[in-house]
């Protein structure tokens, strides 16, 4: 009986699942009928996978080193696209123009930082620049890297007489949308 029962549910379940297709029937030699197309969606999910950090390192005698392998990467079906970007100091650290600041003749030890971020330049105090253009927009996840979009950096900072690792010392925020 259990058997049964479980049988004519699970025939329930498959018929109620089933999409219906109807006909229309051509009567005539020669006759027409139009045919709707209709389309059922299910929203695509967005998944963007960006850096955990932009690393910067500063050695003894003032040469900055940043990351050559930094990427955001598009995870999802369709394109999307880096469409802005804001930085802003972490704690006494402040944001520079990365342009006009002479990080040799800053005080030794000062909390200043200066970037450029994909061509992108800090330009004052927690602002930095957006150019679109610097940015390409990055297809849906395939097997070529038309996937992936480099993040090409570099830093400015005066001397440190303290020595640090690992510190937060600015915040990048990448907006990323569908490329619609």
């Amino acid at each position: 009986m259990k058997k049964i029962l479980s049988s004519v549910l699970a025939l329930s379940l498959v018929t109620a699942m089933a999409v219906p297709v109807f006909a229309a029937s051509i009567t005539t030699d020669g006759g027409s009928q139009s045919v709707p197309v209709e389309l059922t969606v299910t929203t695509a999910t967005f998944s963007v996978t960006v850096p955990t950090a932009l690393p910067v390192t500063v050695d003894g005698t003032g040469v900055v080193t940043t990351a050559d392998n930094v990427y955001i990467e598009n995870n999802s079906h369709g394109a999307v696209k880096v469409t802005n970007m804001t930085i802003e100091g972490v704690g006494d650290w402040v944001i520079c123009n990365y342009d006009s600041t002479d990080m040799t003749k800053e005080k030794a030890g000062a909390k200043k930082i200066a970037m450029s971020i994909n061509g992108d330049k800090t330009t004052a105090d927690d602002t930095i620049t957006f150019t679109p253009s610097n940015f390409p927009k990055m297809d849906g996840q395939n097997p070529s890297d038309s996937d992936k979009l480099k993040i090409d950096y570099s830093a400015k900072l005066p001397a440190q007489i303290t020595e640090v690792s690992g510190e937060t010392i600015a915040n990048v925020v990448f907006v990323v949308g569908w490329d619609s």
